[in-house]
């Protein structure tokens, strides 16, 4: 497992997906945040913070899903520990937030971080399954991914507990403001109403955890 530090160069000409103008997004955020808003927030030490945020904050960020499903693998279940204990997530990890679907006004060009398409970059699933004590590495990954691929919109790889699901992170310019390449489709919906806690409950029980 490449638990390493990102080399000057990829090995390979990185693979980009692309996602069209008009596609679903999901993101399952703060309500206190719109659903298009940029992260602007460095994260330069763990714990706290995401997998591939700004360790200077040189640039904003944000994570969506492909799928609802796939929104809530990456912000609700993502850290399920697996050492014989209860999986019980705790009620402040998923009662304040809220879902939103969006879409995409223009293609959008990700960078490849699943299957074959890791190696070319040098790593393999370590980058996006690794445990959050190593997400300051993980963050100097995203930063010279995004150096050698300056044009692309962010990065595509698998939902950590989920890897049926594709999760995506879009980079922009530092400081806060909203994406220009997303649009909010229809209104948020907080997890605690139904029919979507119906949902959220259903996810849970696919990891075999359980709401507090």
């Amino acid at each position: 497992m490449p638990m390493i530090d990102p080399p000057a160069l990829p090995l390979g000409p990185p693979v980009v997906d692309r996602i069209p103008a008009g596609t679903l997004l999901w993101r399952v955020h703060s309500k206190k945040s719109l659903a298009n808003q940029r992260n602007p927030t460095p994260a330069p030490t763990v714990p706290g913070g995401g997998r591939f945020d700004s360790l200077d904050g040189s640039y904003s960020y944000s994570y969506f899903g492909q799928s609802e499903e796939g929104a809530l693998a990456e912000a609700v279940f993502r850290d399920l520990p697996l050492d014989g204990r209860p999986r019980i997530i705790p009620a402040a990890a998923w009662r304040p937030l809220v879902i939103s679907g969006l879409e995409t006004t223009r293609d959008l060009q990700l960078t490849c971080c699943h299957g074959p398409a890791l190696s070319r970059l040098g790593q393999d699933s370590w980058l996006t399954r690794c445990d959050p004590e190593h997400y300051v590495r993980t963050r100097r990954w995203a930063a010279a991914i995004r150096s050698w691929q300056p044009k692309v919109d962010g990065l595509s790889y698998r939902c950590r507990n989920d890897e049926d699901q594709l999760a995506l992170v879009l980079f922009g310019p530092a400081g806060a403001g909203l994406f220009d390449s997303i649009t909010t489709a229809g209104s948020s919906r907080p997890l605690v109403a139904q029919p979507t806690l119906d949902l959220v409950q259903h996810v849970a029980r696919m990891h075999t955890a359980a709401l507090s």
